[in-house]
């Protein structure tokens, strides 16, 4: 908000069972969406956010944060792993103003 910016989050702790109805006004009512993952993202949320995207043919700036798919996050601290892969926050602050200012 401090550079004019108004962003909402949304938490989806699982990703089953699925409001689908739900979460495509959310897509709908947006203009960016950043998928942010602390694992693999091969078959995770942004897939199936991607899915939901075409699916309903919403027309929306999209980008994915998390491990690349055949990847493997090295046995470390959490926070290490958060830093390494920009999951921190400085790194989703960034990826997010990036994609409001494409």
């Amino acid at each position: 908000e401090d550079k004019g910016y108004s962003v909402q989050l949304i938490n989806l702790p699982s990703l089953r069972p699925l409001n689908k109805i739900a979460l495509r006004d959310m897509l709908r009512n947006t203009g960016c969406i950043l998928s942010v993952e602390e694992h693999s993202m091969h078959g995770g949320l942004a897939s199936l956010l991607s899915d939901l995207i075409l699916e309903f043919r919403i027309n929306v700036k999209f980008k994915k944060l998390g491990v690349p798919k055949g990847e493997f996050a090295p046995a470390s601290p959490r926070e290490d792993i958060k830093r390494d892969y920009n999951l921190h926050t400085e790194g989703i602050v960034g990826k997010s103003i990036n994609l409001l200012e494409e």
